[in-house]
């Protein structure tokens, strides 16, 4: 709550790096419980992970392109997106 009463909206915190990436790629989030859905550009989920604060995603099986990767709370809800290259 700010200093006016008004709630204010938390927004999660989401690195992926590096970008461009090859066979891995390493997260950090501020989020203890969350997935992520990496989308090709056709609109296609190609690969779901949940995640947990920090670790390593295998990304080997990923096909060379761009991806749309959106970061989804343990209840639904959209947290991040952001655009990664392969």
């Amino acid at each position: 709550v700010s200093t006016m009463g008004i709630k204010e909206e938390q927004t999660a915190q989401l690195s992926l790096y590096p970008n461009p990436f090859n066979n891995q790629i390493h997260f950090s989030t501020d989020i203890p419980e969350s997935s992520l859905l990496f989308y090709n550009l056709e609109g296609r989920c190609v690969k779901i992970v949940s995640i947990e604060n920090e670790g390593m995603i295998d990304v080997s099986d990923m096909h060379a392109g761009v991806y749309i990767c959106k970061q989804y709370s343990k209840d639904g809800r959209l947290l991040q997106v952001q655009k990664l290259i392969k």
